[in-house]
C-alpha cells in the first residue's frame, strides 16, 4: 500500500462556529493508481490534499506513506510528491518553457544531463517542444496548465496531485488538456492523484475515485462501477390542466418545462394559438379606445391613464404571472379578459384544457368590446357638444 488515510478531520473555526472540512476520511492508494478525488466546491477537496502535502496538520487520523506516518516524518515526502495547486501555474511569464521546466529541475536538486534529458522527453509527451524557446506570456492557457505539469514531473515524482487541472479553460483547451494528461498518465505510470468537480473529466483518467460532499466520503470505488451515477435520468410526465400540481412540483425543485413537441405536429394547436392572441391583441386595441375616451371626456388625465394602463398588465397576469397573485387580487384579475387569453395560452402550451379558459376570453373580450364602443361614441358627443377636438 502506497499511501493511506486514516480517520482524517479536519475542523476550521469561524467564530463560535465550527465547520468540519474533512470528517473521518479514509482510502488508500496503491502504486500505479489514478485517483479521482471529486466533489462540488467547499467539499473539502483541498483541504484534504493540503494535510497530505503537509501544510496543514489534522485535528484527527493520520496519513502513512509507505507504512510510516506523515505527522510523524513528513520530510519523507520531499522530492516524492509534486502538485499543482488549484488557481497556480508553477510557471514564470518572462522564461521560455523549456528554461521554466530546467529551473524548477535545479530547484529540486536533478542533475544538469538528468534535467536536459527530462526536460526534452517532457515537452514533446506534452506536445510543447515546438514552442519551447517561445516566452511563456505568448503561450495559451492550456500550454501554460500543461507546462505548469510538466514542472511537477521533472523530478520524477513517485506521486503527482493535480488540484482542479481544468480550471479557467474553454471547452477546447479543456478536452486538449484531458487527453494530455490521460496520455501521459498511461505512459509514465505514475500514481496520481487528481481533485475535479468534474465527472466527465475524472471518469476519462482515473481507475478509482472518492467522492465528497460536505467534507464526508459519500462514495468509494472503481471508476467504472461509479460511472452510472453520474447518469441523468429522465421522466417525462404529461400534465393536463394541471397550474397546481406544477407548482407542487417545483418545491421538489425539479426541471419543469412544457412540452412543445406535439404543437409542431397539429396544426389545429398552432392556429388555435394564432386565435388566442388575436383575441389578446383585440382586447387591448378595446382598452385603448377605452382609455381614449376617457380622456377625451375628461381632458387631461395622462397620468391617471398610464397608471390604469399598468394595473390592467399588472392584473391580466401579463407582467407578473396570475397564479403568483394573493387570492384578493386574483378576483379582480378574473375579470379582466387579457387573464383568460393568458391562462389559455398556458394551458395550450402545457397539454391542458384551455376550453374554459378560451370561453372566458371570448366572452369578456366582447363586453370589453361593446363597453369601449358604448364609452367611445358617447365621449365624441361630449366633444360635439363643446365644441372641441381631443387627440389621444
Amino acid at each position: 500500500m502506497l499511501l493511506e488515510v486514516r480517520n482524517l478531520t479536519k475542523v476550521y473555526k469561524r467564530g463560535n462556529q465550527q465547520i468540519k472540512a474533512n470528517d473521518n476520511i479514509n482510502f488508500f492508494v496503491e502504486r500505479g493508481d489514478v485517483l479521482g478525488i471529486l466533489g462540488p466546491n467547499g467539499a473539502g477537496k483541498t483541504t484534504l490534499i493540503k494535510q497530505i502535502a503537509t501544510l496543514l496538520i489534522p485535528d484527527q487520523g493520520d496519513i502513512l506513506y509507505r507504512g510510516v506516518s506523515l505527522l510523524k516524518k513528513p520530510e519523507i515526502i520531499r522530492g516524492r510528491f509534486s502538485f499543482l495547486w488549484e488557481g497556480t501555474q508553477n510557471v514564470y511569464h518572462y522564461l521560455t518553457g523549456e528554461a521554466n521546466i530546467i529551473y524548477f529541475a535545479y530547484l529540486n536538486q536533478v542533475p544538469s544531463s538528468v534535467a536536459k534529458r527530462r526536460c526534452e522527453e517532457l515537452l514533446k509527451k506534452l506536445d510543447l517542444y515546438e514552442v519551447k524557446d517561445q516566452y511563456v506570456f505568448t503561450y495559451s492557457a492550456g500550454m501554460r496548465k500543461k507546462l505548469a505539469i510538466a514542472t511537477c514531473l521533472i523530478n520524477d515524482p513517485e506521486v503527482v496531485f493535480l488540484d482542479e487541472p481544468l480550471s479557467g479553460l474553454d471547452v477546447l483547451a479543456a478536452a486538449e488538456l484531458t487527453e494530455s494528461i490521460k496520455s501521459w498518465v498511461k505512459e509514465m505510470g505514475k500514481t496520481v492523484i487528481i481533485a475535479s468537480h468534474r465527472m466527465d473529466f475524472v471518469e476519462k483518467v482515473t481507475n478509482k475515485v472518492l467522492w465528497l460532499k460536505e467534507g464526508k466520503v459519500i462514495l468509494e470505488g472503481k471508476t467504472e462501477d461509479l460511472k452510472n451515477l453520474s447518469k441523468e435520468e429522465e421522466y417525462i410526465l404529461y400534465l393536463r390542466n394541471s397550474t397546481k400540481a406544477r407548482e407542487k412540483l417545483r418545491k421538489y425543485e425539479l426541471q419543469l418545462k412544457p412540452d412543445l413537441s406535439y404543437m409542431s405536429s397539429s396544426w389545429r394547436v398552432t392556429a388555435m394559438a394564432v386565435v388566442i392572441g388575436m383575441l389578446i391583441i383585440l382586447t387591448l386595441y378595446a382598452f385603448g379606445f377605452f382609455i381614449a375616451s376617457l380622456g377625451m371626456i375628461f381632458k387631461r388625465v395622462g397620468a391617471t391613464t398610464s397608471i390604469l394602463e399598468y394595473l390592467i398588465l399588472f392584473f391580466s397576469g401579463i407582467v407578473i404571472p396570475w397564479n403568483t397573485m394573493p387570492a384578493s387580487l386574483r378576483v379582480f384579475s378574473n375579470i379582466l379578459p387579457m387573464t383568460w387569453g393568458v391562462k389559455a395560452l398556458e394551458s395550450l402550451i402545457n397539454g391542458g384544457n384551455f376550453l374554459g379558459s378560451f370561453v372566458g376570453l371570448v366572452v369578456y373580450t366582447v363586453l370589453i368590446a361593446i363597453i369601449s364602443i358604448v364609452t367611445f361614441r358617447y365621449a365624441m358627443l361630449v366633444v360635439k357638444k363643446k365644441g372641441e377636438y381631443a387627440f389621444y
